[in-house]
């Protein structure tokens, strides 16, 4: 399991650089939307040992900077125009 976490903040940094490089704000909002599932990815050792605690995290986690951030974002991309 050791070797998910360094892939994972991998993965981040090229989302990174993904956001850095376009142009179009939607794109950027879904590259936004993919690094909340990459986070919720990390505490992914301990949500399988069974820690309560890491599986509200990761839930939490995909919650907010999954869903519910980019959902206000394309709202306001949308009413901008």
């Amino acid at each position: 399991m050791s070797g998910t976490i360094p892939a994972v903040l991998v993965l981040m940094v090229l989302t990174n650089f993904y956001i850095l490089n376009t142009s179009r704000y939607v794109n950027a909002v879904r590259a936004i939307a993919l690094q909340g599932l990459f986070v919720s990815l990390l505490p992914m050792p301990d949500v399988l040992a069974g820690s309560m605690h890491a599986i509200f995290l990761a839930a939490g986690t995909l919650l907010i900077k999954g869903v519910i951030m980019p959902v206000i974002l394309m709202r306001v991309l949308r009413s901008t125009d």
